[in-house]
């Protein structure tokens, strides 16, 4: 798998001259399977110029179709901070707390945080962050399932919310609504619905005429192949 290289251009106010930071961090995704209770990660850091890196991991959950985050409490790592030097590199360890597998997969995210440099050189330091997801408790014979609904909530806005029953996560990209062979919305932001989740969009219709009760398709690319259901809207 490729890693995630990002570079952080600081951006100017008319003076100074322009400063690059660049992190790479492998893996991009991080699985416990089975009896598996330990893992690493490994931040690069790319630039010409060394630099300070916080690590911290918190338990992600889809409660209420948003994501909310807290503090980890099974899952310990080390270390919470790193000093990396020039093309050097740190590595993460994490280890699972979890006594046994819950039935379905539990998820994380690790928030790297690229500290300010305090060089003083001129420019906006701007933060880096990069995410990196974790699950714990993968099994192959885990599977996603979603249930869709629609709600319109002005002429022109469609709120669209996917509800994972399933024991696995999905990845969905390219959702659009489509009613009488016309596709009414722009492809949504690519999300991650949890196992035991709820993910909502909110999209600009490209034109009104929606109603309660009208049918529309739904349409998207998914980490387990095409979406393609069909959803009764609900009104405001």
């Amino acid at each position: 798998m490729k890693p995630l290289a990002i570079a952080l251009f600081y951006m100017l106010y008319g003076f100074g001259t322009a400063a690059a930071s660049s992190l790479e961090i492998t893996p991009i995704l991080v699985e416990f399977q089975g009896a598996n209770q330990a893992q690493t990660i490994t931040i690069t850091n790319r630039s010409t110029q060394p630099t300070k890196v916080q690590i911290r991991v918190f338990a992600w959950s889809q409660p209420a179709g948003e994501d909310r985050y807290e503090p980890a409490t099974d899952i310990a790592f080390s270390p919470p901070f790193a000093d990396i030097a020039a093309g050097e590199r740190q590595v993460v360890r994490l280890v699972s707390r979890q006594a046994a597998p819950r039935g379905r997969e539990q998820a994380y995210r690790i928030f790297v945080d690229e500290l300010p440099s305090g060089r003083g050189a001129p420019g906006i330091e701007i933060p880096l962050r990069i995410i990196v997801p974790v699950f714990i408790g993968v099994a192959e014979s885990q599977k996603p399932s979603l249930a869709w609904s629609a709600r319109l909530i002005a002429q022109d806005r469609l709120e669209l919310t996917a509800r994972n029953a399933g024991t696995r996560r999905l990845r969905v990209s390219g959702l659009q609504v489509i009613s009488s062979g016309a596709v009414l919305s722009p492809p949504a932001a690519a999300a991650t619905v949890l196992s035991d989740g709820a993910y909502r969009w909110v999209l600009p219709l490209k034109r009104q005429g929606l109603r309660p009760g009208s049918m529309i398709a739904l349409r998207a690319d998914s980490s387990d192949g095409p979406i393609d259901a069909n959803v009764s809207v609900a009104g405001p």
